[in-house]
């Protein structure tokens, strides 16, 4: 599955698969010590990690390393911002196909035995 990465100066956002789950305490507690990391928040029900950081002090990089070694994160599957939101658009967007497909079907076969038959079956 993929990783979500989206990195700012200062602010880092990574979603994935790994970090769904009970791993909320041990995730925020990870950078606990390092100079330069402000906050570290998670959501262990949607995989998302976001993590504040003096970029003074601390590298992104080094940050995205600790996370690969220690949290299970596999960076090599990582897409882009892009990548992300043609994913979510492509899901959405074969769910409203089908809704609209299904309605579509289900008014032209309104009152006929093609109807009563799919109530059946």
């Amino acid at each position: 599955m993929a990783v979500y990465l989206h990195s700012v100066p200062g602010r880092l956002r990574i979603k994935s698969p790994a970090l769904k789950g009970d791993k909320r305490e041990f995730l925020e507690n990870l950078f606990i010590g390092f100079d330069g990391v402000k906050s570290v928040k998670s959501n262990p029900l949607t995989g998302s990690l976001a993590i504040s950081y003096c970029p003074e002090l601390i590298d992104s990089e080094i940050i995205m390393h600790m996370l690969e070694k220690r949290g299970g994160i596999d960076l090599s599957k990582t897409i882009s911002n892009d990548e992300y939101l043609h994913n979510a658009f492509s899901k959405a967007g074969g769910f409203i196909s089908k809704v609209l497909f299904g309605s579509a079907m289900d008014m032209a076969l309104e009152g006929t035995a093609l109807s009563f038959l799919s109530v059946l079956v």
